[in-house]
């Protein structure tokens, strides 16, 4: 009867390990997930700044070439 009780407490202990294991992964799983969101927010918001700096300086050099050639020609009174 003794060694009944003894494996049924260490039944349980495994099991409550494994129960214990089972949260911590899915927790670490939910982190993960997190971590991945975040990750695709990210490379959005560069995508974005990445554009938003190439018309940027699309527009720069536009207004640089521009102010160049104004300021090459002679001035008409």
């Amino acid at each position: 009867m003794k060694t009944h009780t003894n494996n049924t407490i260490i039944f349980h202990s495994i099991i409550e390990d494994l129960t214990d294991m089972i949260e911590k992964l899915r927790n670490e799983n939910e982190n993960m997930n997190d971590l991945i969101m975040d990750n695709d927010k990210l490379k959005t918001k560069l995508k974005e700044y990445e554009t938003k700096t190439y018309y940027g300086n699309l527009t720069l050099y536009f207004l640089v070439i521009s102010l160049s050639t104004f300021l090459a020609l002679p001035f008409r009174i």
